[in-house]
């Protein structure tokens, strides 16, 4: 069957952080190994809990600014350079903003509440898909096969339908168990080439994974 919508995971695909330079120098002051600041803000509690909207962002620097012992005014100094390497992909977001006209998309997120404000800072979402899915606002965090339901349902489609891309495996695979057909993430020029040959009622087997 050929795809007749597409749902987008977006990390590692329309959004890019490049978080290393920003964070370095805390790293350095917190006698911190490279890379390790990010990895524990991403895996303390207050994270995990803020990814299913149970807790807000702020919440999350409160117990780093516990952790390292920060002061309120560093404290919302890291939460600033923690965001500043997020990136819209122009590139991306010209190839969903083309397509929207022909083909039913959904975006899907795993995110703190505070996602959909940073990303609407950059890029109008509704000019780029039918619903934007954010894990925070549904209580659901992927691979979790509700949300892959949920983003179907806001489409009208079947899984079998539509089209999951992304360029996480663990995202892949749950969306293969749910029974969608899944690509992962080609590169925008690639995509582009996909959704023509799509919209042109055809396709090569091998392009995607069933």
């Amino acid at each position: 069957m050929l795809p007749r919508a597409l749902i987008l995971d977006i990390e590692g695909t329309l959004l890019h952080t490049r978080r290393g330079p920003h964070l370095a120098p805390w790293e350095a002051r917190l006698g911190l190994a490279r890379g390790q600041l990010a990895r524990e803000a991403l895996a303390i509690p207050a994270a995990l809990r803020a990814r299913l909207g149970l807790v807000h962002d702020a919440d999350i620097w409160l117990e780093l600014a516990c952790l390292y012992r920060l002061h309120a005014r560093e404290m919302r100094s890291l939460a600033r350079d923690f965001h500043a390497g997020e990136r819209v992909a122009g590139s991306v977001a010209r190839l969903l903003r083309e397509a929207l006209d022909e083909l039913p998309i959904a975006l899907v997120a795993n995110g703190w509440p505070g996602l959909r404000a940073r990303l609407s800072a950059q890029v109008d979402l509704p000019d780029l898909a039918v619903t934007t899915i954010i894990s925070a606002e549904e209580g659901l965090v992927l691979p979790d096969t509700r949300l892959y339901e949920l983003a179907c349902e806001r489409l009208g489609f079947s899984p079998a339908e539509a089209l999951f891309v992304g360029a996480r495996a663990a995202h892949l695979a749950g969306a293969h168990d749910g029974g969608h057909a899944i690509l992962r993430w080609p590169g925008a020029p690639k995509l582009r080439r996909m959704i023509a040959v799509f919209r042109a009622g055809a396709v090569r087997h091998e392009e995607l994974v069933t």
